[in-house]
């Protein structure tokens, strides 16, 4: 990832209509509701549908990135330098 994010606040609303994900918030929902579940917790769709009725999102806006990269690390100190194994770039609109 970058330091730094492309776009400070975007509201839920500009991202429906400019990134082309008009269930954003519906989708932010349910991975909170995941999240909160301990590990081993299985859930059917019905049951995520009634958990997420319940949820309250304290905030309208989420900062965003338009650059994501990903870095090979070594991490066994064989003395390689990090590569990039992938990246991606996005453009709203």
């Amino acid at each position: 990832m970058t330091k730094h994010t492309t776009v400070k606040a975007v509201t839920f609303s500009n991202i429906k209509s400019n990134y082309g994900t008009p269930y954003f918030h519906e989708s932010l929902v349910c991975y909170i509701v995941k999240a909160v579940l301990s590990a081993n917790t299985t859930v059917t769709p019905v049951q995520l549908k009634h958990h997420t009725t319940n949820v309250h999102i304290p905030f309208q806006t989420v900062p965003v990135f338009h650059k994501v990269k990903w870095v090979l690390v070594d991490t066994c100190d064989h003395g390689d330098p990090p590569a990039t194994v992938n990246s991606m770039h996005a453009c709203p609109g």
